[in-house]
């Protein structure tokens, strides 16, 4: 398996390849924290054998039928790449978005709140599709996870692991998790971050295991199904429900206003508006009260 960790020697045998990095670079609100090592990782390794064997099996076997449903692969394998496909699958709601994105003039794009809007339903159309951007993304995260437990926990995903989950707690820009959302299986709430910390510290098998087979079970249920649980990893982190909420409220704004504005519009090209005078009132006082009425448009 080629040796993500390049402080560790490679072993020529190993089938899997090297993936990329998947933590994208990010502004952090504040310095990201010192990340503890492993103290024994060679005891981690042997420790964790058993766990690793069996969850490596696990997500394994998920990830090659998810080439075989997602590449149309008979025979994928863990140490090809999977091929670049042009294929794309859209939910319901991708789908409604991006007709409504076609569908509001250009006219009043440049209006603020409209283009505020219409971010919204981009970012909505972008998480309820699943195209090769989202397949790399998600083959790459899964390879990592692969070459980091095969045959044992090893040190440095640990620390890969406790790393990212630092990162992603210091995130400031709101729509992070819409741009990566695969990144939701690495977040943990402030107290699993500290119990995971506090067991890479001791070196205590069994609760790193337990932050890996959390992210275990994340990818089982990712590869199964990746274009509907997208949409729900883009609220992950703090405050993820809230966040959601209003997301919601936005795309059901930014649906009205965009059929309005397209209806509008064909009205308009069908029937021309005209210059028309301002309306004149159609209603008269009755004669037999003129001395107790005031002209309306008379000076007083």
């Amino acid at each position: 398996m080629a040796n993500p960790n390049p402080n560790t020697p490679a072993n020529p045998n190993d089938p899997l390849r090297t993936p990329t990095p998947v933590i994208a670079p990010s502004a952090p609100a504040t310095p990201a924290p010192q990340v503890p090592t492993v103290p024994d990782p060679a005891r981690l390794f042997r420790e964790t054998h058993d766990f690793a064997e069996r969850v490596f099996q696990q997500v394994a076997q998920e990830y090659l039928e998810f080439r075989r449903k997602q590449y149309h692969e008979d025979n994928p394998s863990l140490t090809t790449i999977p091929p670049r496909t042009e294929h794309a699958e859209q939910t319901m709601s991708g789908r409604i978005a991006e007709q409504a994105l076609r569908l509001i003039p250009k006219e009043v794009r440049v209006i603020p709140f409209v283009h505020d809007l219409l971010d919204t339903l981009q970012w909505t159309v972008d998480i309820n599709t699943l195209t090769d951007r989202e397949r790399t993304e998600l083959h790459n995260m899964t390879m990592i996870f692969l070459n980091g437990v095969q045959g044992g926990v090893r040190a440095w995903y640990v620390q890969w692991l406790l790393q990212a989950a630092y990162a992603l707690q210091t995130l400031s820009h709101p729509n992070y998790y819409l741009a990566y959302p695969w990144q939701g299986m690495l977040y943990k709430p402030p107290e699993e971050l500290a119990a995971f910390e506090r067991a890479v510290r001791a070196g205590d098998a069994a609760g790193i295991e337990r932050a890996i087979q959390h992210v275990a079970d994340h990818l089982v249920t990712v590869l199964r199904d990746p274009l509907h649980t997208q949409p729900d990893l883009a609220f992950s982190g703090p405050n993820g429900e809230r966040r959601k909420t209003v997301f919601n409220l936005k795309i059901a704004a930014a649906l009205a206003i965009g059929g309005y504005l397209a209806a509008e519009t064909v009205h308009n090209i069908l029937h021309p508006p005209k210059e028309l005078p301002p309306p004149q009132s159609v209603v008269t006082f009755p004669q037999a009260l003129e001395e107790h009425l005031v002209p309306e448009d008379a000076e007083r």
